[in-house]
């Protein structure tokens, strides 16, 4: 029986996912106690206002995104292909802010997800990522 030495990136794997966790609790805490109010969630905010107007049959950029150059600054800039806001329509059922929270659950609960993967294909032995899953 050969022993496999786990490589450097599985040795990390379990300290980053721990990273992850303890960081991602801060942000949500910092995001709805410290930061003004209409910065949480200003990128969602332009997401779910292209998914409201797919939802209403319409395009989901603004009009004056459509006719020519457009200042990157400010709200209502979807900048993003069309199927992002249909994926996101169900969200445009749902309040602004319900959706937002909702979305940045799915977004949290991606991101372990996905870091777990990565530390399986990192090679990270099964008693190791056992916990992380």
């Amino acid at each position: 029986m050969t022993t496999r030495v786990p490589s450097t990136l599985a040795r990390l794997a379990p300290a980053a996912l721990l990273g992850v966790l303890l960081v991602l609790p801060a942000w949500f805490w910092w995001a709805t106690t410290t930061a003004s109010p209409a910065q949480v969630g200003i990128d969602f905010g332009d997401y779910w206002t292209a998914a409201t107007r797919v939802a209403h049959g319409t395009s989901p950029y603004a009009p004056e995104m459509l006719a020519g150059p457009v200042d990157a600054m400010g709200t209502d800039r979807f900048r993003y292909p069309p199927p992002l806001a249909q994926v996101l329509v169900p969200l445009s059922l749902l309040p602004r802010d319900t959706a937002y929270w909702l979305f940045a659950a799915v977004s949290a609960v991606l991101l372990v997800g996905g870091t777990a993967a990565g530390a399986r294909l990192a090679g990270a032995r099964p008693r190791q990522a056992a916990w992380i899953a």
